[in-house]
């Protein structure tokens, strides 16, 4: 749906909550700018099936070409040979303590089972866990995708 202004004119989607004015942008000025609008029903429901298709697949499994190629491309990525992209599914919150009927053993400052917080950031845990399966490869960038809240 074209919507005309007095100065411009801009390119919606139906229900207006995703426009884009009519400036010359590339695909990838286009895909940046679609991703700015994290609100607009486009965004929302891509990420709704995005997350669903990622909870079907294995927790660490290499992609063909990155969800992202603009922001990849910024981190380092190039498509050619010797590249390859994996995504890797991290989880969040914090952990609770495997101690035997909560039998834990000690100082009262190390009685904690429930409330146990992971000390290093997301990043670094997606990493430990890519390391595990494919220690050989070396990373070059990190792109945080499809965060389910």
């Amino acid at each position: 749906m074209m919507l005309s202004s007095s100065n411009h004119t801009d390119f919606c989607d139906t229900d207006n909550s995703f426009c884009v004015p009519q400036v010359k942008m590339g695909a990838y000025k286009y895909i940046q700018e679609m991703h700015r609008r994290k609100q607009s029903e486009v965004m929302r429901f891509l990420k709704r099936v995005r997350t669903w298709q990622y909870r079907q697949l294995n927790a660490i499994h290499r992609v063909s070409r990155p969800t992202r190629p603009e922001k990849a491309r910024r981190v380092g990525y190039k498509a050619k040979q010797g590249y390859v992209v994996y995504r890797v599914r991290v989880r969040r919150g914090t952990r609770k303590r495997q101690a035997h009927k909560g039998q834990v053993y000690g100082k009262p400052s190390n009685q904690g089972i429930n409330q146990l917080k992971w000390q290093r950031n997301l990043q670094s845990k997606a990493e430990v866990s890519k390391d595990e399966i494919r220690s050989t490869i070396k990373e070059f960038g990190f792109l945080l995708i499809g965060l389910v809240d």
